[in-house]
């Protein structure tokens, strides 16, 4: 039996390629102040470990980044351009799972806004947090609310913001009544 990769995939495969060239095309870097320290930190996480757990750098960040920015800044906007691929096809999934009509214009919306598409060639952190929260809204719309109890729990440590999701999240599942599963967000 012949497998077949579904559309979704192969477009995001496409827009990554793109997004790829683009990186190694350009010599940006996407913002001038927090997106070279996240770099720095990053990139220099293995020579002093203290980074790893530095809150300023956010440790998630950190330890998911430091191997690609050990290949220079392009490491960091290549690691950007895989979570803004794979938040578009998570997102894609979700708007899937919530029904709603022409799934396919997430692509559409995530990759032509501007501010989103420049900040993708930086080292700013706001494209990690995006993916974990996708991540955890899309395991909410599969019922899988302790992998997104999880996911979400992690967003703190890739972006301080990551507080008031967490706050939603705990709220959602008190309203929800399912206490017995709220600890999996600590």
């Amino acid at each position: 039996m012949k497998k077949v990769i579904k559309p979704e995939i192969l477009a995001s495969f496409f827009v990554f390629l793109v997004l790829v060239a683009i990186v190694f095309a350009t010599d940006t870097t996407g913002d001038s102040g927090d997106s070279i320290m996240h770099y720095l930190y990053s990139r220099y996480a293995f020579k002093y470990p203290a980074f790893f757990l530095n809150h300023w750098a956010k440790p998630v960040f950190v330890l998911f980044t430091a191997p690609f920015s050990q290949f220079g800044f392009k490491g960091i906007m290549v690691f950007n351009a895989i979570c803004a691929t794979i938040t578009a096809l998570y997102s894609f999934y979700t708007a899937k799972n919530l029904a709603i009509k022409n799934p396919w214009l997430v692509f559409i919306f995530i990759f032509f806004a501007p501010l989103y598409f420049k900040l993708i060639f930086s080292g700013l952190t706001e494209y990690m947090f995006g993916l974990f929260l996708i991540m955890g809204i899309y395991m909410v719309t599969k019922s899988n609310h302790i992998s997104a109890l999880i996911i979400i729990s992690f967003l703190p440590l890739i972006r301080s913001e990551g507080l008031i999701v967490v706050v939603l999240f705990f709220l959602y599942y008190i309203l929800r009544r399912k206490y017995k599963i709220l600890s999996y967000i600590l």
